[in-house]
């Protein structure tokens, strides 16, 4: 009798360890369990390019250093979707009108401080 509850428990064991297994493999470690996909009011988190596609170019530039109050170009470019020349434009204005500072590294990467 102790054999047979010894074998149900380790069995037991097994089987959750490889649901766990099962679960981590399909959802990787993000942390959603099954139930948090199926529901249908689950949403993800939305990143900055979502939230800032409708709006204008200069908008978009300047809630994005809500986010981060010092950026570079190349990070303006990517966050936003605006090509070089338009953000390169944009900041320019921004910079004559005092709303940012556009600065130097030791590295030599202009950076820009909405700060």
């Amino acid at each position: 009798m102790l054999k047979f509850l010894l074998y149900l428990v380790l069995g037991g064991v097994i089987y959750y360890l490889y649901q766990k297994d099962k679960q981590n493999r399909r959802y990787g470690h993000t942390g959603i369990t099954e139930k948090e996909v199926k529901r249908p009011s689950y949403t993800p988190k939305k990143s900055i390019p979502e939230v800032l596609r409708k709006k204008s170019p200069e908008q978009k530039i300047l809630e994005l250093s809500e986010y981060k109050k010092i950026l570079t170009i190349k990070e303006i470019i990517i966050k936003t979707g605006l090509g070089m020349e338009e953000v390169e434009t944009l900041l320019r204005k921004f910079v004559e009108k005092g709303i940012v500072q556009e600065t130097v590294n030791a590295d030599g990467k202009v950076l820009y401080d909405f700060s």
